[in-house]
């Protein structure tokens, strides 16, 4: 198991031009992000752009939303009822991979697309 050490930064406030620098100075990179509304869903829980260029949220309670990345065109794509699922937009089809999970909440493909990580939240395991 690898385990992540949090960075130790102490960042005090000062005042005048040397106020903060480094890993403690301001972030504006994503100050021009427009946020999507995702309505009475909970979430996103996870996000990514799919091979059709459609934006996906993975919302808490299931659902799977489908919509282009400026937030129009939002449908529910599936709902996952708690389990993996394939689906192949070539044949529009949709499989199971695995269920009977409690919660899995993210999931990774390894880098050979040969191994699939689940991580099973309500079982605190992978």
């Amino acid at each position: 198991m690898l385990l992540a050490r949090p960075h130790r930064t102490r960042c005090t406030g000062r005042t005048g031009s040397d106020r903060f620098h480094g890993a403690c100075a301001p972030n504006t990179r994503l100050s021009g992000l427009r946020a999507i509304d995702v309505r009475n869903e909970v979430g996103p829980e996870h996000i990514a752009i799919g091979p059709d260029g459609k934006l996906y949220a993975a919302m808490m309670r299931g659902n799977l939303i489908r919509m282009n990345p400026d937030g129009s065109e939002r449908e529910i794509f599936i709902n996952t009822g708690g389990r993996v699922l394939a689906h192949d937009p070539t044949k529009g089809t949709t499989r199971i991979v695995a269920h009977g999970f409690s919660f899995a909440n993210g999931i990774a493909l390894s880098s050979d697309g040969h191994s699939l990580f689940v991580n099973e939240t309500g079982r605190y395991r992978l």
